[in-house]
């Protein structure tokens, strides 16, 4: 297709580390001199990077002098700055998703601790150990 620059995506909540190139356009093969080289700016091909580890965004081609811009700065600043209310806190979206996922994670070690104690009261071989893991349980 012929197309060396790409633009990235861009959403409310987007990590720090992703935030700063969110919604901007990049030379893929870092040639171009009016665009950032992309993999070196994005970390695209890594898990920390674009498209990594967790990553929401995604890049599509970009067209010097036909395409315009997916997201004006307006936009982007508005996605960086969104906040929500939490316990009467105001509060930046990303840190409430890193609160979300935190609580998430707990339930899943929650349930899998659960899990454990069933599977020993389940597979006790006398009604007293029973008796002794139903009361820790």
């Amino acid at each position: 297709m012929g197309c060396d620059l790409v633009e990235t995506t861009a959403h409310p909540g987007a990590r720090p580390e992703h935030a700063v190139w969110q919604g901007k356009v990049f030379s893929h093969s870092g040639e171009h001199e009016d665009y950032p080289d992309f993999i070196k700016s994005t970390g695209y091909g890594t898990g920390e990077g674009l498209c990594g580890w967790n990553c929401r965004h995604s890049f599509f081609p970009f067209f010097e002098a036909l395409s315009s811009s997916a997201y004006t700065r307006e936009k982007l600043q508005e996605y960086e700055d969104q906040t929500v209310q939490y316990n009467g806190e105001t509060i930046k979206y990303y840190d409430a998703t890193q609160m979300q996922r935190a609580a998430e994670r707990q339930i899943g070690a929650t349930k899998r601790e659960f899990a454990g104690y069933d599977t020993r009261i389940k597979a006790a071989d006398s009604e007293q150990l029973r008796s002794a893991l139903n009361e820790q349980f």
